[in-house]
């Protein structure tokens, strides 16, 4: 799955967990550096 997927799924939520949203950081700054 890839970060994109992972975005669109997770605006498809009305609540995001922390779990998710601290996966997601970590994936966006994993592609940053």
């Amino acid at each position: 799955m890839t970060v994109q997927q992972l975005i669109k799924m997770l605006k498809k939520k009305e609540k995001i967990t922390v779990l998710e949203q601290a996966i997601l950081v970590l994936s966006q700054k994993a592609k940053l550096s």
